[in-house]
């Protein structure tokens, strides 16, 4: 599935929103983030962004999100507040998607 139904109000028919878009929403709210960049696979013909969203059976948006951060910073905290501003980043844009947001520190730079 490469789509995930949300929400429509006026019962004309089903509007969806893509993994890819999910993925550009996450990667837009991590740029904002100061000594941090979401980390790049350096594989030949990688297509990989950093950001990986997937859909479970329920209907749920799992969001992995990769990143590299400078040495001197707090990494817990940092961790915690992108993971905030980009659940509220899918919130705002896809009305009432279930979603999960999962960072991890791929390097420290």
């Amino acid at each position: 599935m490469n789509y995930i139904t949300i929400n429509n109000y006026s019962r004309n028919g089903k509007i969806g929103i893509s993994r890819n878009a999910i993925a550009t929403i996450a990667q837009k709210a991590v740029e904002a983030f100061q000594g941090v960049s979401i980390s790049k696979s350096k594989t030949l013909f990688s297509v990989d962004r950093g950001v990986k969203v997937s859909f479970t059976k329920e209907g749920k948006a799992v969001v992995k999100i990769d990143i590299d951060v400078a040495i001197d910073a707090p990494v817990q905290t940092l961790c915690t507040e992108i993971q905030k501003e980009v659940a509220q980043a899918i919130s705002l844009s896809c009305d009432t998607v279930p979603y999960d947001v999962q960072v991890k520190v791929a390097k420290i730079l």
